[in-house]
């Protein structure tokens, strides 16, 4: 600028000394031209300053709006950054409460299953029907209900016709067995061979005897219905006698055998 204005005062100078002051020659005048081609270029000059001043100040101004756009995005990347440790710092709290619940449960069954059997699935029940006559029964010969009804766990067999426990509980027994026409029948209810109830039944026609009971059994204990030694040798099939049982206490009510 400083250039600029020496120029301009230069010119006017020349511009306003009086033309009468120089003399007509052709020098005079060469001067003269030359002077006025100045002009032209200064003045050329003054505008492309004023038009690089121009273009300078929107470039300034481009800048700060440039930087404050900076700033503005710098600041949603620190809230963002932020986020994602929040985010990843949740994630690693709730794997870490996941993998405690997993843990506490794990201790849970160990701790109840020293010194308790404790198998909350594995709560069984059972019906079986017996489809075809039995004759000449032997003596304790086990009868076998051979057609299943419900066996939830599985663990009545009709190869066998004998039930075993799963686990240490309490569970619940009935049977019912036909006689046939006019003779007698003994059948009992035992447990590992000794018997917990005896069932009886005698008559003109069919006749049904019935019992049921009660037993609190440990794990592997076994359970069926026998013939015992002395009465009858036949049983009536046909699907009327049967034979059913059900947990109905859970494990941990009974202390684990030594």
């Amino acid at each position: 600028m400083e250039l600029f204005c020496g120029i301009t005062c230069l010119f006017v100078s020349l511009v306003v000394v009086p033309v009468s002051s120089f003399s007509d020659d052709s020098d005079t005048q060469k001067i003269l031209a030359i002077l006025a081609e100045q002009r032209d270029e200064i003045l050329q000059l003054k505008e492309t300053v004023l038009r690089v001043e121009n273009d300078n100040a929107f470039l300034k101004q481009d800048n700060n709006e440039l930087r404050n756009e900076i700033r503005h995005l710098k600041g949603k990347m620190g809230k963002l950054e932020t986020s994602e440790s929040t985010i990843d710092s949740h994630s690693r709290y709730n794997a870490n409460t996941v993998e405690s619940a997993k843990m506490y449960q794990r201790h849970k069954r160990l701790l109840l299953n020293a010194p308790y059997e404790y198998r909350e699935n594995e709560k069984v029940a059972f019906t079986a029907k017996l489809s075809k006559h039995m004759t000449n029964l032997g003596n304790n010969q086990p009868i076998v209900f051979d057609r299943i009804v419900t066996n939830i766990g599985q663990r009545y067999s009709p190869n066998t016709g004998v039930f075993t426990a799963p686990t240490n509980a309490t569970y619940y027994f009935f049977a019912s067995i036909m006689s046939h026409t006019g003779q007698p029948l003994e059948t009992e209810i035992v447990k590992n061979g000794v018997r917990m109830v005896l069932m009886y039944s005698y008559d003109n026609m069919h006749e049904q005897g019935t019992n049921s009971v009660v037993l609190q059994l440990s794990t592997g204990d076994e359970v069926w219905v026998r013939h015992t030694a002395t009465v009858g040798t036949m049983v009536y099939g046909n699907n009327w006698p049967t034979f059913s049982g059900f947990q109905i206490s859970d494990s941990y009510y009974l202390s684990a055998s030594p």
